[in-house]
């Protein structure tokens, strides 16, 4: 019984020591660029900068406002990087809000309607790791 309960602990403290610290997602000095197309290398058809820019309240709650910046390719031909930024129009994507306690996401889009965003590992949202995706999972 002794064995069963120190390999127990034992385990449990190899989860501790590898468990991450928990980053939040919505900070005002983070952006993330977004590409549509078929990712295939320059098969883009155009692109978005996202970011967050002021706070707002909707029923009581604080949001992050969440905006874009559109992105250009800086050479002729197709849409292939280098890219650009065009700073102006900015674009009004929707309000975000994270409950850091349950580290869950959520999205107050322009319709209204608020949703649970599903993310991924954060590992996968390393600075300077892409990852493709090809649907947005909502909760």
């Amino acid at each position: 019984m002794k064995t069963i309960l120190f390999t127990a602990f034992l385990f449990l403290q190899v989860l501790i020591l590898c468990a991450q610290p928990y980053h939040p997602l919505i900070s005002e000095n983070t952006y993330w660029d977004v590409l549509h197309g078929d990712a295939s290398i320059c098969y883009y058809g155009s692109g978005s900068r996202y970011f967050f820019s002021g706070d707002t309240v909707i029923s009581g709650v604080q949001y992050k406002k969440l905006q874009s910046y559109k992105l250009t390719n800086l050479n002729p031909g197709p849409f292939c990087a280098p890219f650009g930024v065009l700073h102006d129009p900015v674009l009004d994507e929707g309000f975000m809000r994270e409950d850091t306690t349950t580290r869950k996401v959520y999205l107050y889009n322009q319709g209204g309607v608020e949703m649970r965003l599903f993310i991924i590992s954060p590992r996968a949202l390393q600075q300077g790791i892409p990852f493709t995706t090809y649907w947005v999972v909502i909760l």
